[in-house]
């Protein structure tokens, strides 16, 4: 077994014997074969969105200058290779999905035949969107309103200073009211996207807004008592005439201006030179 190290080309063996003093001289020739150069071909192609092209990059690994086919999603595309590089970033697929592409090579008098594939991905470019956030004052709520223009369904993380939140979107749009528990300050909110099979990362950041301090509460004044005006009262008690040296019982009656009876008040009844004091009961 031999390896020749000749350039490509076709080629045939001879073989020469010059004979001994048993065998006489003789010349042969081979059948013609061909030595290629090894085709090493290498593709790469980007991940994509469905409304930009698809970026394709092929390499040769020994300078190989034509054409070669590449089929994917159902479609064959033809990519100029010089010296061993090629590209082509025209090709659109505008539906979300894992992809194949298959590049073959038939090979020609100077390089062999090859082919290789790579697998790519094309997802919907994620465009969130956060409603304006007005300013609040400390307790206050503020409602989330999040879209997305490409109809994304899933829950993404919502970050506002050291608190995250989560909020949920159907066909592209969420809503949910939250009340941040967070000092007085300048803020905003991020949402934080890693992606997934059919959308892209992304990261989108809403308007500054600001959470005021609470004012203190206004203290409640003390109210001033009302004075009370005195009222008139009115003393009822009747004649009497009582015979010396006898005790009897007296009644007096104190009624105030609504003529109501005055209970548990001090009364004094002067007779002659006595004075006496009693309370109504």
């Amino acid at each position: 077994t031999i390896t020749p190290k000749l350039k490509p080309g076709t080629y045939n063996a001879t073989i020469t014997f010059k004979g001994d003093e048993t065998y006489n001289a003789t010349t042969a020739t081979s059948n013609t074969f061909t030595i290629k150069y090894p085709t090493e071909f290498t593709m790469i192609i980007s991940n994509s969105t469905t409304d930009k092209p698809i970026n394709i990059t092929i390499h040769e690994d020994n300078g190989f200058t034509g054409d070669v086919t590449v089929v994917t999603n159902g479609k064959s595309y033809f990519i100029t290779l010089k010296d061993g590089e090629g590209t082509r970033n025209n090709i659109t697929i505008n539906k979300t999905g894992a992809y194949t592409a298959e590049l073959t090579y038939p090979g020609d008098e100077t390089y062999a035949p090859a082919s290789t594939s790579t697998k790519f991905y094309i997802k919907y470019p994620t465009r969130f969107t956060i409603e304006n956030i007005n300013d609040i004052t400390e307790g206050d709520s503020i409602n989330l309103i999040i879209n997305e223009s490409n109809n994304y369904t899933g829950p993404v993380t919502v970050n506002i200073g050291s608190e995250n939140y989560t909020v949920t979107l159907i066909n592209g749009s969420g809503k949910t009211t939250i009340t941040p528990k967070l000092k007085p300050g300048t803020y905003n909110a991020t949402i934080t996207f890693n992606g997934d099979e059919t959308y892209t990362n992304t990261t989108t950041t809403s308007n500054n807004f600001k959470i005021n301090t609470k004012p203190s509460p206004t203290p409640t004044p003390t109210p001033s008592p009302v004075p009370v005006g005195k009222q008139n009262t009115k003393i009822l008690a009747k004649n009497k005439i009582y015979k010396p040296n006898k005790y009897k019982t007296y009644t007096v009656t104190v009624k105030n201006s609504k003529g109501k009876p005055v209970t548990k008040t001090r009364v004094k009844l002067r007779i002659g030179k006595k004075t006496y004091t009693s309370k109504t009961n």
